[in-house]
């Protein structure tokens, strides 16, 4: 309906404005439908800035919210991290466990084994960005994921270099009964605030390297407008095989859009 109708036969002429409630990126197809062409021209917006703008125009986040996350607030805020002359490269990573390990914090992560397609990814947008002439000072890696086990071994095994949050409570910011124990299906505050925290901070970053199958690491991308995304499926998900991160091979807005669970 959105690619070839017409939606003023559907919703009338005298509306000045429509709310559509649409999962899985649908509603970008109205920019490819020639019948609205004209009125999206009117907004002077592409497609690959809609959702952030939008998110930016309606959102703004209070500033206490950044305070569990203080020290990587203030690392993805700043222009360097020691020289305002120094060009730090800020990639992304977002890693979706999954459900199972709300109800088991205490797992063993086996980096080398289960996770290492998403930092051999970032490796490679380092790897392509100084070929392209830049060179920058420094790199961080701001690396969020429900499990704390995963960020220690991610320090442990990349040092410095990976900017995370240890000191923080990481819950799941709405608790359905997948993800807790019913004794604990309510968000702490600072859960939440740290939820809320890196998913902004997360828009920050130049490049972002995300699970393909999580919308909060896709939503977040997705704000900064850069659309240097990549997806990864992990060996935990069935994923094989070194993922394949070229200055070309990022993952195109379209499929980014409809990828369960849709932004």
């Amino acid at each position: 309906m959105l690619l070839h109708s017409n939606l003023t036969q559907f919703l009338g002429e005298d509306y000045q404005t429509v709310f559509l409630s649409l999962n899985k990126g649908r509603v970008l197809k109205i920019y490819d439908n020639p019948c609205h062409k004209d009125d999206i021209n009117r907004f002077n917006m592409s497609k690959r800035h809609t959702f952030g703008c939008f998110v930016d125009f309606l959102f703004k986040p209070r500033p206490e919210i950044f305070l569990p996350v203080f020290k990587q607030f203030d690392i993805m805020t700043s222009k360097s991290i020691a020289n305002a002359k120094d060009d730090v490269l800020k990639i992304g990573i977002q890693i979706r466990v999954g459900d199972w390990y709300w109800t088991n914090t205490q797992h063993h992560v086996d980096l080398d084994r289960q996770f290492y397609m998403f930092f051999d990814c970032a490796e490679q947008i380092e790897a392509f960005v100084r070929a392209g002439g830049r060179n920058f000072t420094s790199v961080v890696w701001y690396l969020i994921t429900e499990s704390m086990p995963l960020r220690l071994a991610a320090i442990t095994k990349y040092g410095s270099k990976v900017v995370t949050a240890l000191n923080t409570s990481i819950e799941h910011s709405s608790k359905e009964k997948s993800v807790c124990k019913e004794a604990n299906c309510t968000v702490s505050v600072t859960g939440f605030q740290t939820a809320a925290a890196e998913w902004w901070l997360f828009a920050l970053a130049e490049f972002h390297v995300i699970s393909r199958f999580s919308g909060f690491g896709r939503s977040a991308a997705m704000r900064s407008s850069n659309h240097s995304i990549y997806t990864i499926v992990s060996p935990r998900n069935n994923g094989v095989g070194v993922a394949s991160c070229t200055k070309d091979s990022y993952t195109r807005l379209d499929d980014i859009a409809i990828d369960y669970s849709g932004v």
